[in-house]
C-alpha cells in the first residue's frame, strides 16, 4: 500500500517529514465555478480548510478511458493542515460530480509563520511557534 495515499491515514503512518499540524496545499479541479463554490463552502463550513482560492476558466488535457480528452474546468487551491487531508478527501469524493476527482496534496517548504499559524488555528488546531518548514 502506498503510504502517500491519505484517505485511510489512521492506518498509514504520516511520512516521516510531516506532522499532522503541517500546512499543506490541496489541488482540486471542478467542472465549473458553481460546483467549485459549493465544494469550497462545504469544506469551509466543516473546518476542513482555512481558505480556498478559485481560479476559473482553465483548460485541462488528460487521458480518460483510453482517449485524450480536454475540458474547461475551475481550479481550487485549498490551504489546510495534513491532519485534515483525509476528511477533506472524503468530502471532495462525496461532493464532487467526477468519478475520479483530482486531489493532490502539496507539502509547503516554508512561509510566513503568522500565515501558517492562521491556517492551523482556522481549522481548529493550536498555534505553533518557531516552525522549521
Amino acid at each position: 500500500m502506498n503510504n502517500n495515499h491519505i484517505d485511510n491515514q489512521p492506518n498509514n503512518p504520516l511520512p516521516s517529514f510531516l506532522s499532522g499540524s503541517d500546512p499543506i496545499l490541496v489541488i482540486v479541479t471542478a467542472p465549473d465555478s458553481d460546483t467549485a463554490k459549493n465544494i469550497i463552502q462545504g469544506a469551509l463550513q466543516n473546518k476542513f480548510v482555512a481558505c480556498a482560492n478559485l481560479i476559473p476558466a482553465i483548460e485541462s488535457f488528460y487521458w480518460w478511458q483510453g482517449a485524450i480528452e480536454n475540458s474547461n474546468e475551475t481550479l481550487i487551491l485549498f490551504k489546510t493542515v495534513y491532519a485534515k487531508a483525509p476528511e477533506l478527501e472524503a468530502y471532495v469524493r462525496e461532493a464532487h460530480p467526477y468519478d475520479t476527482p483530482e486531489f493532490i496534496v502539496q507539502t509547503l517548504s516554508g512561509g510566513s509563520e503568522k500565515y501558517l499559524n492562521w491556517i492551523r488555528t482556522s481549522v481548529g488546531l493550536p498555534e505553533e511557534t518557531s516552525q522549521s518548514l
